[in-house]
């Protein structure tokens, strides 16, 4: 049996895990998880960056009854193979997301964009 992929989400107060979502897959090949970053003041979004070079915004229901809602924010522009996205950041009010993509050293490449998801 293969291991599940994607991101786990433990409630501390309610002592659960919640429903996760997966990521899509590209041809046959799944993506993984690269890095993660809850929005602030949002409480329910998480940004979810890929190794297929996709930031998905997720609205996580607290309660446990919902897997996430998925978006899919920002794609890496180009074909296959792309950069995976290695970090995610927000603004401290969230309106600004940042991502670095790049596979290391000095070709590391900076986006930074308004997200105009309402809080």
């Amino acid at each position: 049996m293969a291991a599940r992929a994607g991101v786990f989400i433990y409630k501390i107060d309610a002592q659960q895990w919640l429903p996760t979502g997966f990521l899509p897959t590209s041809g046959t090949a799944r993506a993984s998880v690269t890095s993660a970053a809850w929005r602030p003041l949002s409480g329910d979004m998480l940004a979810v960056g890929t190794s297929h070079g996709q930031v998905h915004l997720w609205t996580v229901d607290m309660a446990g009854h919902e897997p996430p809602l998925d978006a899919l924010l920002w794609q890496v522009p180009g074909q296959p193979p792309v950069d995976a996205v290695t970090t995610l950041a927000w603004s401290p009010t969230g309106r600004y997301k940042a991502m670095q993509r790049g596979t290391g050293g000095s070709d590391l490449v900076a986006d930074i964009w308004r997200c105009a998801v309402n809080l």
